[in-house]
């Protein structure tokens, strides 16, 4: 849309033709804006000031391009009654965050998707998300507080009450989770408002994990969508209804009637153009139709970030004000990423010590949401502040789109951590249906094979949540036996109860058979 300085105070005049044509509402801002400048004219101007200031430092740095990536620090409030407050846990945070840091950082695995006509305009905004890690009064933090309250459903007129746990915005961004009332999902101010700034979410449309969450607001994109209004982007339809006349003040998103919901076919014309930007994280469809920043819309964030939210450059809390005695954390999942090639995967990750102490062991958990969560018991020695990168016996997703999650526990051998929000990660991904599925080859290596009970079976490839196991004697029968892991691709058997004799192994893995012999000595 073009950009119309002269004509913003029209702009928000127009907001109040803005009807919705649908029960359920995206986003709340732009009301809860409108009542704030009926409140407080005085605000226009401040507002066209600091959108001047935005467009000089735009026209400044049109060209340039080698940025360090921005890094904002993020406090979570958790607002609920005091019997829900369990209903948003540390790991639906940490899911919230990563969510943002893909779709910020165009990592986000549907990227793919997006119109061949608007590939141009793509953009990695080159900002990321991490859980602050000091308080205001310089104490260690997880980025998580729980705050109950016994409201049920907030709505805008309740800013006033959050200005009593609100961190200095000059510091932190703010987001509060709570239950919000008529129908809406999130709102957000703007750098210039009289309101206490921030971003609240509806517990059912935070994180992409979590039990009670909205089938259609389900991805975290809710919090990718406010936080763009936080760094002074707007609708992409410019909130005028549907009268092709409003102005987001971006050229490379197309000028549209009216907000999109669920998900349209492309191309989906309006207001003469080809098609309208649907799947722009500023329009109002479901999660899983959205997937796209415009570069117009990151130097809007850019602009924001080096003017009227500048101190959030030299903010010093996503360091800890001492660095723990115990922490382990997971800093990077390598693999899986984006669209992956094969059904069996061998996820590798990243351990980090943030700790002083030396890392010995660990169990890491990893899986897909809603299957099951495989186990694996890492030994090694990571000194403070060094990382190791860790490969995991493969499992087997289904194909589509997914969540692939990991978290540790037992730091060595069950050491109190300082923070336990940073064990855990994870990444959506894409398996084609056309994918490859591994599985295990004809060549075992069994060992020691006679054995006095105890054999180890070792593999070139081996689907660990898609496997089975079975022993039977000469006569058919099945034999009772102990199975676990020893080190990647390998399983050990135990047989110390059996007699002695010849017996029948058989793996199934995938749509292959192993079948092998194992003999038993005498103890």
């Amino acid at each position: 849309m073009n950009y119309r300085l002269l004509l913003f105070s029209l702009f928000f005049l127009t907001i109040k033709n803005h009807v919705l044509a649908q029960e359920e509402q995206r986003c709340h801002t732009f009301e809860i804006r409108q009542k704030e400048i009926e409140a407080y004219p005085s605000l226009i101007p401040l507002i066209q000031q600091d959108e001047a200031q935005m467009q000089q430092w735009i026209n400044n740095n049109r060209s340039r391009s080698n940025r360090n990536i921005v890094t904002i620090p993020v406090v979570i409030h958790i607002v609920l009654p005091q019997g829900q407050l369990n209903t948003i846990t540390a790991r639906d945070v940490a899911s919230q965050i990563d969510a943002m840091n893909e779709d910020y950082r165009r990592q986000n695995v549907d990227g793919n998707k997006t119109p061949a006509m608007f590939l141009p305009d793509a953009a990695d905004a080159e900002i990321q998300f991490v859980l602050a890690k000091r308080t205001p009064d310089n104490q260690y933090t997880t980025g998580i507080l729980y705050e109950p309250n016994p409201i049920t459903e907030w709505d805008g007129s309740q800013f006033e009450l959050l200005k009593q746990t609100a961190w200095p915005k000059e510091k932190y961004l703010n987001i509060w989770v709570c239950k919000i009332a008529n129908s809406i999902i999130g709102y957000a101010t703007f750098p210039v408002s009289t309101e206490t700034d921030g971003i609240i979410i509806a517990s059912r449309a935070f994180g992409r994990i979590g039990t009670y969450l909205s089938p259609i607001y389900n991805l975290g994109r809710t919090g990718t969508h406010e936080t763009a209004h936080w760094l002074n982007c707007y609708h992409i339809n410019g909130d005028d209804g549907t009268q092709c006349t409003g102005s987001d003040f971006c050229d490379d998103t197309p000028n549209q009637a009216g907000q999109n919901y669920g998900c349209p076919t492309f191309p989906h014309p309006s207001c003469g153009n080809v098609s309208d930007m649907f799947m722009n994280f500023l329009d109002y469809t479901r999660d899983s139709c959205m997937n796209i920043f415009t570069n117009c819309q990151k130097q809007r964030m850019w602009a924001t970030l080096n003017t009227s939210r500048n101190t959030l450059l030299n903010s010093n809390t996503v360091t800890p004000p001492s660095i723990p005695i115990k922490d382990i954390a997971i800093s990077g999942i390598i693999y899986p990423s984006g669209n992956v090639t094969k059904r069996s995967i061998a996820p590798q990750i990243r351990l980090l010590n943030n700790g002083s102490l030396d890392i010995d062991s660990c169990i890491i958990h990893y899986g897909f949401l809603n299957q099951d969560v495989a186990e694996y018991k890492w030994k090694g020695k990571i000194t403070s502040m060094q990382s190791e990168i860790v490969v995991l016996p493969k499992i087997m997703d289904s194909i589509g789109y997914s969540i692939f999650m990991c978290y540790v526990t037992n730091l060595n051998e069950g050491v109190a951590e300082a923070d336990t929000v940073n064990n855990f990660m994870s990444r959506r991904i894409y398996v084609p249906a056309d994918a490859a599925k591994d599985t295990i080859s004809e060549y075992v290596l069994i060992y020691p094979n006679p054995s006095s009970g105890v054999y180890t079976l070792k593999f070139d490839s081996l689907v660990l949540n898609n496997f089975s196991v079975e022993v039977f004697n000469i006569v058919g029968q099945t034999i009772r036996l102990d199975l676990q892991y020893n080190t990647l691709n390998e399983i050990q058997i135990n047989l110390m109860e059996a007699p002695s004799g010849l017996y029948f192994i058989r793996v199934r893995n995938g749509r292959n058979i192993f079948k092998g012999k194992l003999l038993k000595l005498t103890r």
